[in-house]
């Protein structure tokens, strides 16, 4: 067996709702808020023009890179929106953001590079470092003072074998959104060690309160060792199409293109253009944020009501981070606790690293009645 697969368990978020099924399946009445996956239809006109694309014949190969047309058009917006400076030989489709992280980290990492993960962070980067051969690095933000990243910080977890920083701003899953001045920390410390900033912002339309994301891959004197990751999953509801891409320096894209063309040969060719039609969808994209909000808004103000919960309001993304004050029970505990007493499906902290102790992740991309009858089955259970 590979030893690079020592280590690495099953996604928290899969297990729980697998566990969730199951209960399902023997008659039990569960409602879930594990997932990260919209309740919102796909816009109708990328329904269509995916239909286009396959009446039309856009059902063979292509270029391994992506699309002409698609690629171009992500490095217009990125121009346009996140001021970076790109073409399209500096972007690359890929079958979901999560591939093109994995192609970025297997790229970047060499066996017993360092990879640093300020945490609570996404399930899967600590994974994909390990199966690189690399060394994750998970340090904890803390809560009281709402997760700050500081140079200091950075600086303290720093050694001769550190490569590689992941930043996923708005974040998976405490809503952070890092502000100026949280980047030009991560700017300094990037130049000074020379490393390579993985920026994930596949969040960057769902954020909050008049909040504006920020894109490191714009500063000039470190675009050329940051790489960008994005999708149209989260934005525009299109989870189940597998659709995301990456923009970095052209050195990068093509050793990532060399993985993918080998790996998976190319991204589906019907589904590049009906992500194509994703860029005239911005009014859909921005009613889906808008009710996010409402959701949030709910939801922090029902479970923050609750003794022992504590509630950072989140500032993107659609996730409610909560602590959760035990003494008898762990995070994973908990959660069983109200999957099992409730009917109500979360996922524990701890399988987001480091100060995930005590704490459970809500989403709150699920309708509003399935939130308003969450809050009823826990307040009961309470």
């Amino acid at each position: 067996m590979n030893k690079l697969l020592d280590g690495i368990s099953a996604s928290a978020t899969v297990a729980f709702n697998n566990m969730a099924k199951k209960m399902k399946q023997e008659g039990k009445s569960i409602v879930s808020l594990a997932g990260g996956d919209p309740d919102f239809e796909t816009p109708k006109r990328i329904r269509d023009a995916l239909s286009s694309a396959v009446s039309s014949g856009k059902t063979h190969y292509c270029d391994s890179r992506g699309i002409t047309p698609l690629r171009e058009r992500i490095a217009l917006k990125l121009k346009t929106e996140n001021g970076i400076s790109c073409t399209a030989d500096n972007i690359l489709v890929t079958p979901g953001a999560k591939y093109a992280i994995y192609l970025a980290v297997m790229s970047i990492c060499s066996a017993g590079d360092e990879v640093l993960l300020p945490q609570p962070s996404w399930v899967s980067y600590e994974a994909m470092a390990r199966l690189a051969g690399a060394v994750p690095v998970g340090f904890p933000l803390s809560a009281s003072d709402n997760f700050i990243l500081t140079e200091a910080l950075l600086e303290s977890y720093i050694t001769e074998r550190t490569r590689l920083l992941i930043i996923n701003s708005p974040n998976n899953p405490t809503g952070r959104v890092l502000t100026a001045s949280e980047w030009e920390a991560v700017r300094s410390v990037v130049k000074k060690h020379d490393l390579y900033l993985i920026s994930d912002e596949v969040y960057e339309k769902i954020i909050f309160d008049g909040r504006k994301n920020i894109s490191p891959a714009s500063f000039e004197d470190i675009k050329t060792k940051t790489i960008t990751i994005n999708s149209f999953s989260k934005s525009y509801a299109m989870t189940g199409w597998r659709i995301g891409y990456m923009c970095a320096p052209k050195f990068v894209t093509e050793l990532c293109y060399l993985q993918l063309s080998h790996e998976i040969s190319c991204t589906n060719e019907f589904v590049q253009y009906a992500a194509l039609e994703a860029f005239n969808c911005e009014e859909e994209s921005a009613a889906m944020c808008a009710e996010y909000e409402r959701r949030r808004d709910y939801l922090v103000q029902e479970i923050s009501s609750l003794p022992g919960f504590k509630v950072i309001k989140p500032e993107g993304a659609f996730y409610l981070w909560v602590h959760i004050e035990h003494e008898n029970m762990d995070s994973s505990a908990l959660a069983m606790w109200l999957l099992e007493k409730a009917g109500v499906v979360t996922v524990p902290g701890d399988a987001f690293g480091k100060g995930g102790e005590k704490c459970l992740r809500l989403c709150f991309a699920y309708s509003f009645s399935d939130l308003e009858e969450a809050v009823r089955r826990i307040k009961k259970c309470l």
